[in-house]
């Protein structure tokens, strides 16, 4: 979806507060909102629409947060006959078209616009602050989640901090990563201190960990590392927070905005509009109906093999576990593929990520949430700050043990930067941090480009059938940075 589109529609969702006002046809070029959100109840409506666009971020974050690193790959269907968008990002071969990447621009930029009329609506409301100031620190939350997502993938992005009335509004000049950064540290310490903490906070908003949580990550990136710890004293001690004894019971659809949550995306199983399923492109192929209701746990089964395996565990990944290591078994499972074009005698065991599969009713409609933050990270990135201070910190080797004690590991005795990293991959497994970690700590070129060589060496160990090799220039241009989509460049002239 266009910028412009955007824009529109985040006018056109509120709407339905109005009367007979919503008759009132305005100029195609005039985006002015009118009097929407005058009523406690428009506002209360209004932010949970900016919840509303959440899934629309979350649904396909793996495609650049997980399937662009090193923790997976795809299995070529060479029934498919055709290159797929997806196979160009996970071999960073990605054009400026495509819609993986458009989807994510869009989707964030959906939310910045309701977050925005919401802010804006407060401010020039007249509204007890009791009401207004919790409802504009979670507006001030999502919208620094959401620049703070485009900022790291894409670099220099237009900046809207208010509502636009006009299509030439919408024609904004790149701001640079640090102008967005400001934003987002400001929108943060501000809704630090207006949200409330999570033990009075309703399930599933946002809260003031969250937002320290997020601040402190921000500061991580940045290498600010006295303010990233400064952010994150405010998480680690938080009453109601804690890691989960067992490790699978932080991603148990029965255990949804538990003790080790901070912040969640909500989805809902059933037939509503708010189910999710993320995981079914994550399945390998083929397989029959009755193998996919064994895993899912369906009671309507249906065979899905007329796609390729994505966002698949690499071998490499998976050797990279110490032994014991629960998180391996539970992250990751195999299956036995069906014959076909691919394998038509003794078809291999492929693995497939089982992180979130739990079994749900229906086809299509699982109801797992998607794990924003959790408090095992925040002692991550707590530990990363320390060590960055002082390499010897007792407490940073206490918050990396902590987290490995529930793993089922020995403790370390000491740490380095590259234990804390590596202590992030598999707890963090497949909730879109590596390719970030690596990003963000100059490893990304170095670690995908090996890849791409062991890929070249050795294809069928990277999921390509008997005979098959990979495309060329497979992971020889390490692609560090998204460009703007082709889309939303043409719409503006200051893009170029």
């Amino acid at each position: 979806m266009k910028i412009r589109n955007i824009l529109i529609l985040s006018a056109a969702i509120s709407l339905g507060s109005c009367s007979e006002s919503f008759l009132e046809i305005n100029s195609e070029t005039d985006l002015t909102t009118g009097n929407y959100f005058q009523t406690e109840g428009d506002l209360t409506a209004a932010v949970n629409g900016i919840y509303a666009a959440l899934p629309g971020i979350y649904n396909n974050a793996w495609m650049l947060g997980e399937f662009a690193s090193d923790n997976t790959y795809y299995a070529l269907n060479i029934s498919r006959g055709d290159v797929e968008e997806e196979e160009q990002i996970a071999n960073h071969q990605t054009l400026r078209a495509n819609p993986n990447t458009a989807e994510k621009f869009s989707a964030n930029y959906i939310l910045i616009a309701r977050a925005n009329q919401v802010i804006v609506s407060l401010e020039s409301g007249s509204f007890d602050p009791s009401f207004a100031n919790p409802l504009r620190g979670e507006a001030l939350f999502l919208r620094a989640l959401a620049y703070f997502d485009l900022v790291q993938y894409f670099g220099a992005i237009p900046l809207f901090t208010e509502p636009v009335e006009s299509f030439e509004d919408t024609r904004q000049p790149l701001a640079e990563p640090s102008e967005v950064y400001s934003l987002i540290i400001s929108d943060l310490n501000e809704a630090g201190n207006l949200l409330p903490g999570k033990s009075s906070q309703l399930p599933g908003r946002a809260t003031s960990e969250a937002a320290y949580t997020l601040l402190g990550n921000v500061h991580v990136v940045r290498e600010e590392w006295s303010l990233a710890e400064a952010a994150l004293n405010n998480v680690i001690n938080a009453p109601g927070l804690g890691l989960e004894e067992n490790y699978a019971n932080a991603f148990s659809p029965s255990n949804k905005n538990g003790r080790e949550s901070i912040f969640e995306v909500q989805y809902l199983e059933g037939p509503l509009g708010f189910a999710s399923a993320f995981t079914y492109p994550w399945l390998p192929v083929p397989l029959s109906a009755s193998t996919y209701g064994a895993l899912l746990g369906v009671s309507d089964p249906q065979e899905d093999n007329n796609r390729q395996t994505f966002n698949m565990p690499t071998k490499e990944f998976i050797d990279s576990f110490e032994d014991g290591d629960v998180r391996l078994d539970y992250s990751v499972d195999y299956v036995q593929l069906e014959p076909s074009a691919n394998y038509p005698e003794n078809p291999p065991v492929h693995p497939f990520i089982s992180k979130f599969l739990h079994p749900h009713a229906n086809f299509g409609q699982a109801g797992d949430n998607w794990p924003v933050y959790r408090y095992a990270e925040a002692k991550l990135l707590m530990a990363e700050a320390l060590f960055e201070q002082n390499s010897g910190s007792t407490v940073a080797l206490a918050h990396v043990n902590d987290v490995r004690a529930r793993a089922g590991l020995e403790p370390l005795t000491s740490l380095t930067k590259d234990a804390i990293l590596n202590e992030r991959r598999h707890e963090l497994a497949f909730e879109n941090k590596r390719y970030l970690d690596l990003k963000r700590t100059g490893r990304l070129v170095p670690v995908m480009t090996a890849m791409g060589e062991a890929i070249r060496a050795n294809p069928q160990e990277y999921y390509f059938p008997p005979g098959t090799t990979p495309p060329p220039g497979v992971l020889t241009s390490i692609i560090t940075e998204y460009e703007i989509p082709t889309a939303e460049a043409a719409l503006n002239p200051n893009i170029d």
